[in-house]
């Protein structure tokens, strides 16, 4: 694969996600991964990679965005296509109640998650009266957080959902107002031919706005 075959890819994949946008009432736009990112025309070397957000209101009623993300090329002889997402919505009332809150399944690697390289102290909370929950998340607030908030955040219906109705992989997070959240473990390529994964959008447009939008409501009534 050379060059203008991996700006053919990231094409493709822009497209893709048109279709998608499109279908579903949203907007895409391109994004930077960096300040001052190149386009994939100017980038150097085998791989090139570009980032679009698919924006608007996602499933929950929460406005956000699918971050997307592609890479393209070929490197010590190999193809290289791949595509990754994260969905993310500002929740910037929760700041007061929550700074940090972090929801990861449980034996999920934690270094497969956006946030990953997070090192500031933190401590488990359990006690949802939910063994299922307890058995499938790890929940994780900053170190000497303020607990009282969060218990609103977990109503039983959405603990119910959490424990019960969730992909295996799902987590999320809530740090300074920013909702991020991910189903990681196969980094967004459920498609074996590396292009864009329409379902696995849908489960993490739908996963995510539903939580996001549980926290943005809860946030509201206090």
């Amino acid at each position: 694969m050379d060059s203008s075959a991996a700006i053919e890819g990231l094409e493709r994949t822009g497209s893709k996600l048109e279709a998608y946008a499109a279908e579903r009432g949203l907007v895409v736009r391109p994004e930077l991964i960096w300040p001052g990112m190149p386009l994939p025309a100017e980038q150097q070397g085998p791989i090139r990679h570009a980032c679009w957000s698919v924006a608007g209101k996602l499933p929950g009623g929460v406005p956000g965005r699918l971050r997307h993300q592609a890479v393209y090329g070929k490197t010590f002889g190999m193809n290289v296509a791949m595509q990754h997402t994260i969905m993310v919505c500002r929740i910037p009332e929760s700041v007061g109640y929550l700074p940090m809150l972090s929801v990861r399944a449980e034996g999920l690697e934690p270094s497969l998650f956006y946030w990953a390289n997070d090192r500031r102290p933190r401590e488990d909370v359990g006690g949802f009266e939910s063994t299922e929950l307890d058995r499938r998340y790890i929940v994780e607030v900053a170190k000497g957080q303020d607990h009282a908030w969060l218990r609103q955040l977990f109503p039983p219906s959405f603990i119910d959902w959490l424990a019960s109705n969730t992909p295996v992989d799902f987590g999320f997070r809530l740090d300074n107002g920013v909702f991020t959240c991910e189903c990681p473990q196969y980094r967004g390529q459920h498609r074996a031919d590396g292009e864009v994964d329409e379902e696995h959008l849908d489960l993490l447009a739908g996963a995510g706005g539903r939580a996001g939008g549980c926290a943005l409501r809860r946030t509201a009534a206090c």
